[in-house]
């Protein structure tokens, strides 16, 4: 079996579906008939076990008209492609979402729910490493007769895709 060449790019990305607060927009609106937007938002991570709750802002962008465009302080679901920077700097990660196609859940003032590990990911690539990390939190799921704990596979994967800024 060859083993796969790790600098060779994928031609894969990654895919978000999820709930995100619209913090603020960060572009201006230039006023043509369908442009890009675009939002300060979220990616909220309990960590493992969830006592390590993290927080990632990054750029989404969503092409569309006014009529479109997303309200500050509101939680919508969205889905679209992302762009990581591979960098410390998430304000350089890009979301690109479907302008068009996302569904408003409510005001965040009202929100019941938690945003907290509510982001779907994904994606196909080249797995580059793979580690098991036992959590506590998901041990109350293993059968009673197992003597062995529950693991989870934390997989880092090399991947890529078409950037809409970079054609």
């Amino acid at each position: 079996m060859m083993s796969a060449d790790l600098n060779k790019t994928t031609g894969h990305g990654v895919y978000f579906s999820g709930n995100f607060e619209i913090e603020e927009q960060v572009s201006i609106d230039l006023n043509r008939k369908a442009e890009y937007r675009t939002y300060a938002v979220s990616i909220n991570c309990g960590g493992a076990d969830g006592g390590e709750p993290t927080r990632y802002e990054i750029r989404a962008l969503g092409y569309g008209p006014l009529s479109l465009a997303l309200k500050e302080r509101f939680i919508y679901f969205l889905r679209g492609n992302f762009f990581p920077s591979n960098t410390t700097d998430t304000l350089k990660d890009n979301f690109y979402f479907e302008g068009s196609d996302y569904t408003m859940i409510g005001s965040a003032d009202e929100f019941q729910g938690d945003v907290v590990d509510s982001i779907g990911v994904t994606g196909l690539g080249i797995v580059s490493k793979l580690r098991h990390v036992i959590e506590d939190c998901v041990q109350h799921l293993k059968n009673k007769d197992d003597v062995e704990p529950l693991k989870t596979i934390v997989a880092t994967v090399k991947h890529t895709d078409y950037h809409p800024s970079y054609r």
